[in-house]
């Protein structure tokens, strides 16, 4: 059966893509980060320290291994004295893998890195661009049937407005603020008679005025308001 034109594009756009991400992240070198293991090797490494006592059938389901591969890789492994195994005390015939201390001291600057590589790769990008990559990668990662990583929390973005008169605590915003919620000269005697009982006709000083409080910048009004 003839595939139709749109589906010959649709799996030709996914190859293009393929052989373009292969080639960003240095798979298809001899070995991978200038290390001296495979990128299949690298990721069973990675399996074993990042993850509890995994054993060998469950990292060849993780990573889709074949058994007599992923066997192979173990026994020189071992052979190098990078992994231990240890017999499951549930099941004889299954054996957990952990690194050992020469295993962790490899395993430790091939992580690293990976993550120094990634971030210089984001470092190409704006920061919004960031966003939009991750994105993407979730989408393909949650398309394709894996467990996309949830989103980041965006940043918080604050906007920067002009002033506007009596928006920086003068007598005339609080007394905008005052007629708009409550009789406001009964509340100005009030408000006076606390601040100054010998002076009934004492004002609310202005923001100009020294010590004179910012009511602007709190959330809510004095207390006498």
């Amino acid at each position: 059966m003839t595939m139709p034109s749109d589906g010959k594009r649709r799996v030709a756009a996914v190859r293009r893509f393929n052989r373009f991400y292969t080639r960003q992240i240095g798979v298809l070198r001899k070995t991978y980060l200038d290390s001296p293991y495979s990128l299949a090797e690298a990721r069973v490494l990675y399996e074993i320290g990042s993850s509890v006592a995994p054993t060998a059938s469950a990292i060849g389901r993780t990573l889709d291994l074949d058994a007599g591969y992923l066997s192979r890789v173990l026994r020189n492994f071992e052979k190098r004295g990078l992994i231990q195994r240890r017999v499951s005390p549930s099941d004889a015939r299954q054996s957990h893998l952990a690194l050992s201390a020469r295993g962790r001291k490899s395993f430790t600057p091939l992580d690293r890195r990976s993550q120094r590589d990634t971030q210089a790769m984001l470092r190409g990008l704006a920061p919004a661009e960031q966003v939009q990559l991750i994105a993407a990668m979730n989408t393909i990662e949650t398309l394709l049937g894996g467990e996309a990583a949830p989103p980041p929390v965006p940043a918080r973005r604050y906007r920067l407005r002009a002033p506007v008169p009596g928006a920086a605590g003068s007598s005339n915003a609080t007394a905008s603020f005052t007629r708009r919620n409550m009789d406001g000269r009964a509340r100005s005697r009030a408000c006076a008679r606390k601040s100054s009982p010998t002076s009934p006709t004492a004002t609310i000083p202005s923001a100009s005025a020294a010590g004179s409080p910012n009511w602007t910048a709190r959330t809510s009004p004095p207390s006498c308001w």
